[in-house]
């Protein structure tokens, strides 16, 4: 049975188009894709492939589009390639520092990978950007919450405090968001 064009895959890419708008198109084609994936709907024979084609096209037309990164990296997490996800979430973090939902998306993959205490200081930088943001409870579940309410509040005032010196430093590159979350074991 043939499905209606609607149906298959997005648009294709405008061989006219390059650059920043072209990048911008893939990361949209490749974040419907991936949403549809998440919610259990497989319009393609390989969703994630394609999602990834998308973004690798995205990449090479403007690399520095952080949403290129924060897609990449949901993409790895839903593959469970978890060294992959961290690294271009570290990028998209690094690209657009004051990003809060590029924090969470942050916690989310060290909170899946168990990781607390990375991911609960992730969190913590997230919910500093954007105070009325609460990253949900269920983030740092990671099988169990090793935090005590003293070894977290620990953390949430070490977490703001190395954030607040990258920010007033301009030093936020992919290799200080890790070495950021490096002290957080």
């Amino acid at each position: 049975m043939r499905l209606p064009n609607f149906f298959r895959a997005p648009p294709p890419i405008d061989p006219g188009t390059h650059g920043r708008r072209q990048a911008e198109f893939c990361v949209e084609a490749a974040a419907y894709i991936i949403d549809d994936v998440s919610r259990g709907i497989y319009r393609h024979e390989n969703p994630l492939g394609l999602a990834e084609a998308y973004l690798n096209q995205g990449l090479q037309e403007d690399p520095t589009l952080p949403r290129v990164h924060n897609e990449l990296a949901q993409l790895y997490n839903m593959r469970g390639e978890f060294r992959l996800a961290a690294e271009e979430n570290a990028k998209g973090v690094a690209l657009q520092p004051n990003n809060h939902k590029f924090w969470y998306n942050l916690a989310y993959t060290y909170a899946v990978h168990d990781q607390v205490r990375r991911a609960f200081a992730a969190a913590v930088v997230s919910s500093y950007l954007k105070p009325r943001f609460r990253p949900s409870k269920r983030l740092i579940k990671g099988g169990r919450n090793d935090l005590g309410g003293g070894e977290a509040h620990t953390v949430e005032g070490k977490a703001r405090a190395l954030f607040d010196s990258m920010i007033r430093d301009k030093q936020v590159t992919a290799e200080t968001i890790k070495s950021f979350l490096g002290n957080f074991g």
